[in-house]
């Protein structure tokens, strides 16, 4: 998926249109009927917070194969309108197992092969098959590919036997099939999981943002074919740093989308609540700290939106820089902005019955998914270290 098709000139830029203009508003109007905040806070109740009837009206309305190629059921669309999409879904913190599918479709895209595709990608599409990652193990920080997870040898042609333990694995209890990332004989590996299958444990876990659905994955020799096995020998780690910053893009898209609507809300109530005769917004403190706000969040949108793009219309270094920085980015604006609108709604902020908490909870969590704003950026300043060339002399050997 990030691989661009030709060289973009340097001056190009992105397009936003008449056609995402459209599935844009499409998508609110569904949302917005679909998952009001009451509607939300029942689904939290639920142990799976995932909401069946919805979930078949998206894939009518083609959104679960956004991403899938026409000839394989889906819409054939690109990373660009799904952040579109995913945008929406974050100004309703729509719970459920969406994101995690997607961020998934990214990763099978960018290896599967012709086969693969032909006997995976028309289920995703029509909403049958919800995949999921399940990369990040325990003490391994955020590398996707850190080998305690390890894929034995079954011979030729009974595959290999799955064992080890992955953490933080997004909507696992409602996934039909794992993306795992693994150590084979012949290097890092990724595979293809039935997650009801024998050896699959599956351990909820309980996160702030009870939106999202999170579980502890145990895999005790579990039987993998060869057909199941994502990229060819040795392709895993490099499989996951190609899509990668895809996956990073996307989720950056969502919370941005949960930004901007606690932010407006924010606004909202500034103009309605009155302190000492006057709406709060009318203070020079409160002004300023909205204005600081506003910029931070047209500066994330303007950078996850050029980041998507990127994927698909510049080489892949830069790529995968200007994923980094959006997410980072992102990061770090997406509490901020929390945190303001917390305190900018005083103590009714803090209480279960203010709708800010969703968004503060959502926003922090994607603060720390796939790597918070210092892990980004020291990737970034790694690379720019590498890739420097020095201005006349020798390389400095020392400071």
């Amino acid at each position: 998926m990030t691989t661009p098709e030709t060289p973009t000139p340097a001056a190009a830029r992105y397009e936003y249109g008449e056609k995402q203009e459209l599935l844009r508003e499409s998508a609110r109007k569904f949302l917005e009927a679909r998952f009001s905040t009451t509607r939300v806070r029942e689904l939290l109740e639920t142990e799976r917070a995932h909401d069946e009837a919805a979930w078949k009206d998206m894939a009518d309305l083609g959104w679960h194969g956004i991403l899938v190629p026409e000839e394989h059921g889906g819409v054939g669309l690109e990373l660009f309108e799904l952040g579109v999409l995913l945008e929406e879904m974050g100004r309703v913190v729509v719970p459920g197992p969406y994101l995690a599918a997607q961020l998934a479709t990214l990763v099978i895209l960018g290896g599967a092969s012709d086969e693969q595709r032909a006997a995976w990608l028309s289920a995703i599409a029509e909403g049958s098959a919800i995949p999921t990652l399940a990369l990040f193990e325990d003490d391994a920080g955020w590398d996707a590919t850190p080998g305690g997870t390890k894929a034995k040898s079954a011979g030729a042609s009974d595959g290999f036997k799955l064992s080890g333990t992955k953490r933080f694995v997004l909507d696992a209890i409602n996934a039909t099939h794992l993306v795992v990332s693994a150590k084979a004989p012949d290097g890092p590996a990724l595979f293809r999981v039935d997650a009801r299958a024998r050896g699959v444990d599956v351990l909820a876990d309980k996160l702030a943002d009870e939106t999202r659905r999170s579980a502890t994955v145990i895999f005790e020799n579990v039987a993998v074919s060869p057909a199941d096995r994502i990229g060819g020998p040795g392709e895993g780690a490099t499989l996951l740093a190609r899509t990668l910053p895809s996956v990073w893009c996307a989720l950056a898209a969502e919370l941005v989308g949960a930004a901007h609507r606690v932010f407006h809300a924010t606004v909202d109530y500034a103009r309605v609540r009155e302190q000492f005769g006057r709406p709060i917004g009318s203070f020079q403190g409160i002004k300023h700290r909205l204005v600081d706000r506003m910029v931070e969040l047209e500066n994330a949108r303007s950078l996850v939106y050029g980041a998507s793009w990127a994927q698909r219309h510049e080489p892949p270094a830069r790529a995968e820089r200007l994923a980094r920085m959006a997410k980072a980015y992102v990061s770090d604006a997406g509490p901020r902005i929390a945190d303001t609108a917390v305190r900018t709604h005083g103590g009714i902020g803090f209480t279960w019955e203010c709708d800010v908490h969703l968004y503060w909870k959502r926003l922090h969590w994607g603060q720390m998914a796939f790597g918070d704003g210092a892990f980004h950026r020291e990737a970034i300043a790694v690379d720019l270290e590498r890739t420097a060339k020095p201005v006349g002399g020798p390389t400095p050997t020392g400071i």
